[in-house]
C-alpha cells in the first residue's frame, strides 16, 4: 500500500513537471493583412510596418510572409524600396476595387477586376 502511494506521488510529481515545461505557441499561419474598404488596416493582431497618411499607404520595411489583400478604391500603396512576401501565393490581391496606384511594384501581383 505505501508503495503504491509513493509510486503515486512520483507520477504526479512528473506530470507536473512536464506540464510546466509546456510552451503554448502562438500560431501566425494563416494571417492575411487587409486594408479594408473604409481604408482600415486589419492584420488579426500581427503588427505590419505600414504607415498611413490619408490615403497613401508607405512601408516602413519588409512584410514577411503574410500577403496583402486591398479592399479600398482611390489609394496608393508606396512600397518605398522595402518588399512583400506572402509564400507560394500571390503577395498583393486587389479584389473589385478601382483606382489603386502601386508604386515600386511587387512580385506576383494579382487582380480580380
Amino acid at each position: 500500500m505505501k508503495a503504491i502511494k509513493v509510486l503515486s506521488l512520483v507520477i504526479v510529481s512528473l506530470l507536473s513537471l512536464y506540464a510546466v515545461s509546456i510552451q503554448p505557441v502562438k500560431s501566425q499561419e494563416g494571417t492575411i493583412i487587409y486594408i479594408l474598404s473604409d481604408g482600415s488596416i486589419d492584420s488579426s493582431g500581427v503588427e505590419v510596418p505600414i504607415q498611413r497618411d490619408g490615403n497613401v499607404y508607405t512601408f516602413t520595411d519588409n512584410i514577411m510572409d503574410y500577403p496583402l489583400v486591398i479592399q479600398c478604391n482611390d489609394i496608393t500603396v508606396d512600397g518605398a524600396g522595402f518588399t512583400i512576401s506572402g509564400g507560394e501565393d500571390a503577395v498583393i490581391d486587389l479584389w473589385y476595387i478601382s483606382n489603386v496606384i502601386i508604386k515600386n511594384k511587387f512580385k506576383r501581383l494579382r487582380t480580380n477586376i
